[in-house]
């Protein structure tokens, strides 16, 4: 092997593992992206129902829960006075409209 091939595969091995973290560390830079829902009626899975509440999501996650929880000023705000909201619900066994029924010719037959 040469001297410029060791060259080449010593640069390789000393700085493979630098540009390695670009993928792995995310942006200093990147702004956090902030939701908030506030003013609904929270029903919370473990905390019951919260009258005029607010949710404050943080990269999709959900980071707070209550009331008197304080937004920060760059969120992105919705309204949801005079609505229910259910956080992290999720009905992954809903199968209205996706299967049908034998004789079953509308929604409220098989609710009765």
């Amino acid at each position: 092997m040469s001297n410029k091939h060791i060259h080449h595969i010593m640069l390789m091995l000393l700085f493979a593992p630098a540009i390695s973290l670009i993928f792995v560390i995310p942006p200093l830079s990147a702004a956090e992206e902030v939701t908030a829902i506030r003013g609904g009626d929270l029903y919370t899975i473990t905390g019951g129902i919260i009258k005029n509440g607010t949710i404050l999501i943080k990269d999709g996650k959900i980071s707070d829960i209550g009331q008197n929880i304080e937004i920060p000023e760059k969120a992105k705000v919705i309204e949801g006075r005079g609505k229910i909201v259910m956080p992290g619900l999720v009905a992954i066994g809903a199968e209205l409209g996706v299967i049908s029924y034998p004789n079953t010719t509308k929604i409220a037959d098989s609710l009765d």
